[in-house]
């Protein structure tokens, strides 16, 4: 007779022919059940791991893009950048429309304001023409010749000032 080992008490024992088409792997019914036991336990134990288990985090798959109005613009002889997102035929990002459009409002609240300023200093000279001596002197009449049209002189004021604005915004780009 074959001498096998038992799987499951490492003992030694000889092969009974009771089951000719299964080869016999423990020494008895109790050594086969305990094994069959042991099985049941590591599998239970397999499935609450993998059930209790921290999941791994699940990377995000979209690209991060930055935010940038030329992004996606093509250089124009390495002098100009024209945006090449034209949707609808828009040549505009809906950042530069977003960023004009904030312009937009800032400058109309500094006009109202300048506007208030300009009446109230009007209404101040009016009120100081009765201040001014009866001779007039020539620095007088040059000032009341600037006096007599105010918006002009101040509308050209403005005119140069956000001229020198736009000379250091370039300056600052270029830079």
């Amino acid at each position: 007779m074959k001498t096998l080992k038992c799987e499951n008490c490492l003992t030694e024992f000889s092969v009974k022919a009771l089951n000719p088409g299964v080869p016999q792997k423990y020494c008895s019914a109790t050594c086969r059940n305990k094994a069959a036991s042991n099985r049941a336990e590591e599998r239970f134990a397999d499935k609450i791991k993998k059930e209790y288990a921290p999941t791994p985090k699940i990377e995000s798959t979209f690209k991060q893009v930055p935010f940038d109005s030329n992004y996606y613009s093509k250089p124009n002889n390495n002098y100009q950048t024209e945006p090449d997102n034209s949707i609808n035929g828009n040549p505009y990002s809906i950042k530069d429309i977003i960023e004009t459009k904030i312009e937009n409002v800032r400058l109309q609240i500094e006009l109202r304001n300048r506007t208030e300023q300009l009446s109230t200093a009007n209404g101040k000279l009016t009120n100081s023409e009765d201040l001014l001596p009866e001779k007039p002197t020539y620095l007088q009449n040059v000032i009341g010749k600037v006096l007599e049209n105010p918006t002009a002189i101040i509308s050209g004021i403005f005119l140069v000032i956000d001229g020198i604005k736009e000379r250091t915004a370039r300056k600052k780009a270029t830079a």
